[in-house]
């Protein structure tokens, strides 16, 4: 006779390691490893380690490469336990990426493992993707531990469950805004930036409410006013008469649900005005307009980007300054969050590794083998000042005389608005028109 299967339930949780890690600019030190506060997740209370992984760059100089994160956890089986692991990390990523104001990818598992010591095999497997590499020339972080761990422990404690949830979506929804900060990602980086915040209006009223002591319905009436007053609630060839009985009908049975809702956003947009964006105003409306032109495609992409770019770097902190004073009640950390060296997202933009050089040849020919074949092979390395220099080799043929000119490496600017203003100074001068022009 074969034996029952045994339930789920009563089957003994066993211990795992579960290892991921993800592409970052935030690094900790080499050989270091910190742990950070234990969390509430759905699964129980877990702990995550953060440390970076380092690798040669094609200078053989060591940079670091990925975020490693992991924790240890009892679980059913190796599935469970990768689950468990991934969605509590990808959480905890989302708090440090808005802790450090800089890029973190969703951790992507690695390597999982059985952990507990046993005579019997333990299983063990691994994920590897293909990445770019480390490099030199970017903008990186350092971890910073102790503020991480401040955040980690006070995030949300001031909130009740159901405003947590929307703070959380909005903060990773901030994160992917980050993901998105360079020039050729600037309109995603807009709509993220205000997807972050449409969310959190409802908890922005409640709060405007209370500091000017009125009511929802009294500060809504006169958008509603206003919104019954348009050809949309009253036709333009209505008589006094007609408007009456327009506005007696709706008085008795409801304003129809598209003026109505015409009306609300209204009102909330004016609630985050007031509210999220009271630091710049402008730069909600600009954002409403250009996420909306964007979305529905009545507007052109050049046109939103013109008129995005000089305001995304406002966006941001705006957004941010908002999210921690309402989440985070000490006052301290508050400040800390918002310090100068935080104070602006980590810019994704991409370094420039410039060579001037001139050739001589007799041949009309292209100097290299072909016109795929670059002049010169280009690597970074860092200097022992501490700054990046370049190794220029060349690659012409034989026949060609070359020499180099000079090599210098062009930093991208750290706001949008000095980038913007440099990338337009190039373009006006060498192609005669501004990002955002066409």
């Amino acid at each position: 006779m074969s034996e029952l299967p045994v339930p789920l339930q009563h089957l003994e949780k066993k211990k795992f390691c579960v290892v991921l890690r993800c592409e970052s600019r935030v690094f900790a030190e080499p050989a270091k490893s910190y742990a950070l506060p234990e969390v509430d997740t759905e699964d129980g209370p877990m702990m995550f380690v953060i440390g970076s992984e380092f690798a040669p760059t094609s200078s053989g100089r060591l940079s670091a490469n990925f975020l490693i994160i992991y924790t240890e956890l009892r679980a059913l089986t190796l599935k469970d336990a990768n689950l468990a692991a991934q969605k509590a990390a990808t959480i905890i990523i989302s708090y440090l990426a808005f802790v450090h104001n800089a890029f973190i990818e969703a951790p992507l598992r690695w390597f999982t493992y059985q952990s507990e010591s046993s005579s019997d095999w333990r299983r063990v497997t691994q994920i590897d993707y293909e990445t770019s590499g480390p490099k030199l020339t970017r903008y990186t972080v350092q971890f910073k531990h102790d503020l991480s761990c401040r955040f980690v422990h006070a995030f949300g404690r001031n909130l009740n469950r159901n405003d947590a949830h929307k703070f959380v979506r909005s903060l990773d929804l901030y994160c992917h805004a980050l993901a998105n900060w360079d020039h050729f990602h600037a309109l995603h980086a807009a709509q993220l930036l205000f997807m972050a915040a449409e969310p959190l209006t409802g908890i922005a009223l409640r709060g405007h409410l209370e500091e000017v002591h009125k009511t929802k319905e009294e500060l809504f009436e006169p958008f509603l006013n206003r919104e019954l007053e348009t050809a949309a609630a009253i036709p333009n060839a209505a008589t006094k008469e007609d408007k009456e009985t327009i506005l007696a009908i709706y008085k008795r049975v409801g304003v129809p649900g598209a003026i109505y809702n015409s009306a609300w956003n209204k009102f909330s947009a004016e609630i985050r005005r007031k509210t999220i964006f009271v630091d710049s105003p402008t730069t909600h409306d600009i954002l409403n307009k250009a996420t909306n032109g964007f979305e529905h495609g009545y507007d052109h992409i050049s046109k939103t980007l013109k008129l995005v770019l000089p305001h995304l770097d406002k966006a941001a902190a705006c957004v941010r300054t908002w999210i921690s004073k309402q989440c985070i009640s000490d006052v301290g950390l508050v400040s800390d969050l918002l310090a100068d060296d935080i104070k602006m997202p980590i810019s994704l933009n991409r370094f420039e590794l410039l060579v001037d050089a001139e050739f001589l040849s007799e041949s009309e020919h292209h100097p290299t083998r072909n016109c795929w074949s670059a002049p010169f092979e280009v690597v970074p390395v860092m200097e022992l000042s501490g700054s990046v220099g370049l190794n220029v080799k060349s690659s012409v043929l034989h026949s060609v005389a070359v020499r180099v000119l000079g090599s210098t490496v062009r930093f991208p600017l750290i706001t949008y608005a000095d980038e913007t203003r440099y990338m337009n100074e190039v373009m006006e001068k060498f192609y005669g028109f501004k990002m955002g022009d066409g």
